[in-house]
């Protein structure tokens, strides 16, 4: 039983990480369309 549960955690952790990094890209591109509209509107 320990050892499935461990599993799941180590499943469960990398799930986490990748969302993680998902977010972490997706905050980037939101920044950088941010940043866009901004020069967009000094034009």
């Amino acid at each position: 039983m320990t050892h499935i549960a461990r599993e799941t955690n180590d499943h469960s952790t990398s799930v986490s990480a990748a969302a993680q990094e998902t977010l972490a890209s997706m905050e980037e591109v939101i920044t950088s369309a941010a940043a866009l509209a901004d020069m967009a509107e000094e034009l």
